[in-house]
């Protein structure tokens, strides 16, 4: 196959690193097991089919899509295999809402007769519109039995800093002559928090930005909309902080956690974990349920707000990710202890990403307006060990255009991704010069310095 690689420049790169890797399996095989930085993530891969072969793409765009762990492909086989709708596939579907409950904290290890109340849908979007739409219905409902002259329009709060998902559905979902929508910067915003979350029914804030990687103070974000709006719904977007931090959302505070599987290591599917106060009071809830809904609330509650058939294949996968692979595996025992182990896994390559990019003064590292004031520390080391930083980091070049940035990696074999992330309002925000796209660059538990190195291999060749 050499000689083809040779006779056509575009994949001289190709050729070369096979050579590196055969020389790389070569010295491993003398020195034994590694012993750098980046130890933990090389261990952690080979969980992952992925990287049985070295010769795929290094895979820098976890945020759009992880890889998926043996067990969870295995167990969703498994279940493909032995497929029975009425038995096996209720018995999937109900450990994964166990499961999921107990990964985001709203279910006791020993609390066996509990129905949590957690909602599969085919991704986050797809749920954020049902949450919406269940808002339009409860309104349109109560308008018809009010009259005119006693209309009054309900308070929705969004923010800029928001992934599409959780900001478009409550704009096109909702009437004006019934909503008042009103848009923050971001949860850390504490004042314009205060005074646009008082009388709110719905407050949908962000965990964490899928573009800039910033984790925000969600708790205390919760704690002033629960003084000004005690009765308000707070919906929170975790797909961005779910792959790398443990979410525990009973001690969040937030009514609503959606998350999306495939952006966690597992199989395409999203679910919204719902507060379990919630599991006994349906009817007190300011939405109502699709009017396609046949499902029994006494025997699943939260099946009554899905919509069709749930993937049972994709529960199984869902159930493996959760009790083997992060609880059993990773974290032996514990959610805690799988979450500090990606987590220091991570730091090593966040901090050498970080320390290559800000070597080029042509970049610009995203960050949010806060993490630019002078009297704060924007060195990697700092970034890359701080709490309320994850290891997604999205850059422009002031010659060079974000979708030529990319093709060149891909061309170099190395997955990244140029666009606004369905994140177009916070771009605006925090990129110079009207950058309307940039490259990001997402790690995982699983990246190594392999990978960043074939990346910088591949920006450097750029002009």
């Amino acid at each position: 196959e050499e000689p083809r690689l040779h006779a056509d420049p575009r994949w001289r790169h190709a050729l070369l690193w096979r050579r590196y890797e055969r020389l790389r399996q070569r010295c491993a095989a003398v020195a034994g097991a590694a012993t750098s930085d980046d130890a933990v993530a090389v261990d952690l891969r080979s969980r992952f089919a992925y990287f049985d072969d070295p010769l795929r793409p290094a895979f820098l765009e976890s945020a759009g899509g992880s890889q998926v762990p043996r067990v969870v492909v295995e167990a969703m086989a498994r279940a493909l295999e032995a497929r029975w709708r009425d038995e096996t596939g209720k018995l999937l579907k109900r450990r994964a809402r166990r499961a999921v409950a107990r990964w985001f904290g709203t279910l006791g290890h020993d609390s066996d007769d509990e129905e949590p109340f957690v909602v599969f849908g085919a991704n986050a979007t797809a749920l954020f519109r049902e949450l919406a739409a269940g808002l339009r219905r409860r309104l349109v409902r109560r308008r018809r039995r009010e009259s005119a002259s006693v209309h009054h329009k309900v308070v929705v709060v969004v923010c800029e800093a928001s992934h599409s998902a959780n900001l478009e559905p409550w704009l096109s979902e909702l009437e004006e002559d019934i909503c008042e929508v009103r848009t923050i910067r971001d949860p850390d915003h504490k004042s314009a928090l205060e005074r646009a979350a008082r009388g709110a029914t719905i407050v949908a804030l962000p965990h964490a930005s899928n573009l800039t990687g910033t984790v925000y103070a969600l708790t205390d974000a919760v704690k002033i909309v629960r003084r000004v709006a005690p009765d308000a719904l707070v919906v929170a977007d975790g797909v961005a902080y779910a792959p790398h931090r443990r979410a525990d959302v009973a001690a969040l505070g937030v009514d609503v956690y959606v998350v999306a599987f495939h952006k966690t290591f597992g199989p395409h599917l999203g679910a919204a974990i719902w507060a379990p106060r919630w599991a006994s009071r349906e009817e007190e809830l300011p939405l109502e349920l699709p009017s396609s809904s046949s499902c029994s609330k006494k025997s699943c509650p939260a099946a009554s707000w899905e919509r069709g058939t749930v993937d049972a294949e994709a529960c199984a996968g869902v159930a493996a990710l959760a009790e083997t692979y992060l609880h059993d595996d990773l974290g032996r025992g514990s959610f805690d202890r799988a979450f500090e182990a990606i987590r220091h896994a991570e730091q090593p390559t966040h901090y050498r990403l970080l320390v290559f990019l800000e070597s080029n003064p042509a970049v610009t590292i995203l960050r949010d307006d806060d993490a630019q004031d002078d009297d704060v520390d924007t060195s990697a080391a700092a970034l890359s060990s701080r709490a309320s930083r994850l290891p997604i980091v999205a850059f422009s070049h002031e010659r060079l255009a974000a979708h030529r940035i990319a093709a060149t990696c891909k061309d170099c074999g190395v997955a990244v991704r140029a666009g606004d992330f369905l994140s177009p309002r916070l771009l605006r925000r925090v990129a110079r010069g009207g950058v309307d796209a940039v490259v990001r660059v997402s790690l995982a538990h699983y990246t190594t310095l392999r990978d960043l190195h074939r990346l910088f291999a591949a920006l450097e060749r750029l002009p």
